[in-house]
């Protein structure tokens, strides 16, 4: 047995039996005894990070002997030799003082005194490198540090460094924040402004949270933002409530190299002067009141290539008239987006903008948000996406879609009164030409409606479909049985899709029941994500979903029609616990029963569920009986 397993054996011993005084003993002896081989062990790693060169770890285990075993001199030596080689002299004098203390006669003392002397000698000629180098390397490492916010603490070490740390560009290129906001950075605008003088010709990206346009003219006034591109102007508001005036359009004017430019503020803005002022504009984001003078000092031309325009439903409206001034101004736009609509955008376009690749245009008044998958894609010339709400007919957009139907990826479309008042014709355009590269195709209208009869041939033109949204209209009534079965067996066709949602599509006729029997019974299927809201399921429909082993994302929403018992939801329930892949799980209006609620929570792969309406138990169960079922899910 060993020494330290003897020790706390006769420890424990002693301590059982009342020895405490013998106790006490033992004790004191396995703790010096575990301090010896502590210190032992220490030693060996220490002279292991020597081999390996890691000074610092060796010097952290070279004081942690010096804590165990204060009494070594070759260890406050080794200790004070490593802290000189790390430039810290001054610590290495007091190490060597300490050593001296410990054995002021010890036969080392003269070398002692000579390294004290070394030290000292160091300590007076210490180079401030980041002053004395030069400056690309200074400024190479300076551009290390991070965000300009955490540069405040080198600023103040000395001057020399303050001098340094100004003329270097890199902390100062890309997104500075000012106004309100510095103070979350710098404790007081008061500081950051009179700092930002001395660095804004270095600023390349620039936030600005103002209240005033007086302010605002000030600020710029005092400033030289010469290299600026990227301007975000935030929160502003004008006191008159008519038009900002002379402020931003004098500022813009001092940034000659200006490209992208952000507003979002309560502001009127008068779009002729404002591209007047920064002819470099390549993209401009207005979130404002109102905008005026569309057709009033305009630049015969702009390079701009994105345009969001979002005004207030209380601001006069945006006209064709104004579009169709503005867009003949920019040969060279790829994206358009217009918040609220604009119902003649299409007759507006016509030939006009031949690079457009994206056209988004929804109003804000109905909650209506941009599907996921409509985001900015690649840059290249030609029509890539489309969103737009209060359609009337695709035969505008004939000659685009012949010419870029190769490129075509994503169209999302809501019908003007639910296309009730169109004809097949008005969709033909939409069919006319296979689209190769389609991925996401989206349609909201009355299930009657000529497109919805049309759609089965716009799929076959759209073999790479992967994600497809199909929205009925509250005044749809009951969508034709021969309809919907063409519907959704032309869709049991898609071999790519993946993403299917399904909302107020009633599920009529047999082509639904045979397009879950296949991703069912499927040995590799392919559908990830599938959303069946308000259509009318049947126990049997409910428990086939729950089947589709290769689901990762489930939402369901029932309706007071559906016919469903408590026992189908348990059912349904204990077969979504099974999915293997299932990691997101959204319920609507679902009664869930304790036991219901037992089968979800102990599904092994959820990471995420979303209920809503559930705690209307038949069997009244609270939520509160059931919450803790579902720890381990977030929610």
């Amino acid at each position: 047995m060993s020494t330290l397993n003897q020790l706390e054996t006769c420890t424990r011993m002693a301590f059982d039996r009342g020895y405490l005084e013998d106790a006490l003993i033992h004790s004191s002896c396995l703790i010096e005894e575990l301090r010896k081989q502590t210190v032992s062990a220490l030693e060996m790693r220490a002279a292991i990070w020597q081999r390996k060169n890691k000074l610092s770890q060796e010097l952290n285990d070279e004081l942690l002997i010096i804590k165990y075993d204060g009494g070594d001199i070759n260890t406050h030596i080794r200790v004070a030799k490593l802290y000189s080689i790390q430039g810290k002299q001054q610590d290495a004098i007091d190490m060597l003082e300490r050593a001296l203390y410990i054995s002021p006669d010890n036969e080392q003392e003269e070398s002692i005194q000579q390294q004290i002397t070394l030290a000292k000698a160091r300590l007076d000629r210490r180079i401030d490198f980041i002053t004395r180098a030069p400056f690309e390397i200074a400024s190479n490492i300076v551009g290390r540090i991070g965000c300009n916010h955490q540069i405040k603490e080198p600023l103040n070490v000395s001057k020399g460094w303050r001098e340094v740390i100004l003329q270097c560009p890199q902390p100062w290129e890309s997104s500075i924040n000012t106004l309100y906001s510095c103070d979350w950075f710098w404790g007081t605008p008061a500081v950051f402004h009179k700092l930002l003088p001395l660095v804004s010709h270095h600023v390349k990206d620039l936030v600005v949270y103002s209240h005033h346009t007086t302010t605002f003219n000030e600020f710029f006034h005092t400033c030289n933002f010469s290299r600026l591109q990227c301007l975000e102007i935030i929160r502003m508001f004008d006191e008159d409530h008519e038009s900002l005036g002379a402020p931003l359009y004098q500022a813009l004017r001092q940034l000659p190299v200006l490209k992208n430019l952000n507003i979002q503020a309560v502001i009127t803005v008068q779009l002729g002067q404002l591209l007047s002022s920064c002819l470099g504009l390549t993209s401009l984001i207005l979130r404002v009141r109102d905008i005026t003078d569309w057709d009033t000092g305009l630049p015969s031309t702009t390079p701009l290539k994105t345009i969001k325009i979002s005004t207030r439903m209380t601001a006069r409206p945006v006209t064709a008239e104004n579009m169709e001034s503005l867009l003949r101004r920019t040969p060279d736009l790829r994206h358009l987006r217009l918040h609220p609509r604009l119902d003649d955008i299409l007759s507006v376009i016509k030939d006009k903008c031949p690079k457009l690749s994206t056209l988004i245009n929804h109003p804000t008044w109905e909650g209506y948000c941009i599907p996921y998958e409509m985001r900015e894609i690649e840059e290249r010339p030609g029509l890539q996406q489309v969103l737009f709400d209060n359609i009337r007919s695709a035969i505008p957009l004939t000659q685009r879609l012949e010419k870029h139907s190769s490129i075509m990826r994503k169209l999302h479309l809501v019908l003007f009164n639910g296309g009730r008042d169109s004809a097949l014709s008005d969709w033909h355009p939409l069919s006319s030409s296979v689209m190769p590269n389609m991925t996401y195709l989206g349609i909201k209208a009355d299930l009657n409606s000529a497109i919805f009869r049309h759609l089965p041939i716009m799929l076959r033109a759209y073999p790479a479909l992967k994600a497809l949204y199909l929205c009925g209209t509250e005044e749809s009534g009951d969508v034709p049985v021969e309809t919907a079965d063409k519907i959704f067996d032309t869709v049991n066709e898609l071999t790519n899709l993946t993403n299917l949602n399904l909302l107020s599509i009633p599920a009529k006729g047999q082509g639904l029941e045979r397009l879950i029997r296949r991703y069912m019974n499927q040995e590799q299927p392919t559908l990830k994500e599938l959303g069946l809201a308000y259509c009318h399921m049947d126990p049997i429909l409910l428990h086939s979903v729950a089947k589709i082993k290769s689901l990762r994302h489930l939402l369901v929403r029932m309706d007071d029609v559906d016919g469903i018992s408590i026992s189908d939801i348990v059912e349904f329930s204990r077969l979504i616990a099974q999915l293997p892949e299932l990691t997101d799980l959204d319920l609507y209006d679902m009664h869930l029963t304790q036991k219901a609620a037992e089968y979800i929570g102990g599904s092994q792969s959820l990471e995420r569920l979303e209920l809503i309406d559930f705690g209307q138990t038949l069997d009244d169960d609270a939520y509160e009986n059931v919450q803790h079922l579902f720890a381990h899910i977030p929610i």
